[in-house]
């Protein structure tokens, strides 16, 4: 038994659950992915009791490929519980789509059971599901509480994500300082074999190649902000920004393995020249805050 899976039994117990139920793609879905380690882009079923092993539904074209990669054992196809049936028989196709899942959900979890789904699960479809007589609950930090324990698989895919996070940051850092101070305190760069004032955008599109190479990505503008708009929380950095010296460069950097899907978060501010004295005591502040928070740390907390 996995660790993630003995944590969703205990929680889901706990809470009074006899089963759990997941309709969700897996590329953006989290919970869905890290339930069965398959990337799928189209909805699928996940089934699963209180002390038992989860059912995988899926459509028939990603089938062979869920059962070779997907961590879950018992795969099955939407043609084994008759879809093209349950689908025509309704008056609607979509409407025959939800049917088709009150079907699985009927046949494998049974009507009477206590079946909770999360937060982001379709209300049209629990409104289905409820009409056909099954007993649909939310739930609230279940798998994601489940999820807080990391196997050492885990461990080692997070501090390699952040690794290379902290290497990619640390040659812009290098990129920045080897820059030279142009007219209005602009910095300038050397881009092939030509000076030009280094930009927002061009610290940014260096970073994500960076990141490509390692196959990590971005899903998200990364921030790169310099000066007083850099004080305005999550201001990503107009691309053509100039960076400047003597002024805070905010550099916010929040990448994901690509096919892990672990993510790293990371933020640095940086001065090329001389830190003015407010800057200096707000790096004071967050230190001591940093320092405290570490101190307070400890297993089991």
């Amino acid at each position: 038994m996995t660790v993630l899976r003995r944590d969703l039994d205990n929680i889901l117990a706990e809470k009074g659950a006899e089963a759990l139920l997941l309709y969700a793609e897996s590329f953006k879905d989290a919970n869905m992915y890290y339930l069965t380690k398959f990337l799928a882009p189209d909805r699928f079923i996940l089934l699963k009791k209180v002390d038992s092993d989860p059912i995988m539904v899926i459509n028939p074209m990603e089938y062979p490929r869920a059962q070779k990669e997907s961590i879950v054992k018992d795969v099955r196809s939407y043609m084994d519980y008759n879809y093209l049936e349950v689908v025509k028989s309704a008056k609607e196709p979509k409407l025959g789509g939800m049917k088709f899942i009150a079907t699985v959900v009927e046949k494998e979890l049974g009507k009477g059971t206590n079946i909770y789904v999360p937060p982001n699960f379709p209300t049209i479809v629990t409104d289905v599901l409820r009409k056909e007589g099954l007993t649909i609950k939310p739930m609230f930090d279940v798998i994601g509480k489940a999820r807080e324990t990391k196997d050492a698989n885990e461990i080692a895919v997070i501090k390699a994500v952040q690794a290379a996070t902290e290497k990619a940051v640390s040659e812009a850092i290098d990129m920045i300082a080897n820059t030279e101070v142009g007219a209005n305190q602009t910095l300038i760069s050397k881009i092939d074999e030509k000076t030009q004032p280094l930009t927002a955008k061009r610290v940014k599109s260096f970073i994500g190649h960076k990141f490509l190479d390692q196959g990590i990505i971005i899903e998200e503008e990364l921030i790169v902000a310099c000066g007083p708009r850099g004080s305005d929380p999550h201001y990503n950095g107009d691309p053509e920004d100039k960076l400047k010296a003597n002024q805070p460069i905010i550099m916010d950097v929040f990448p994901r393995s690509e096919r892990k899907r672990y993510w790293s978060d990371m933020t640095r501010t940086i001065v090329k020249g001389k830190a003015p004295d407010e800057v200096k005591k707000m790096f004071d502040a967050v230190l001591e805050a940093k320092n405290a928070s570490v101190d307070a740390l400890h297993a089991g907390a």
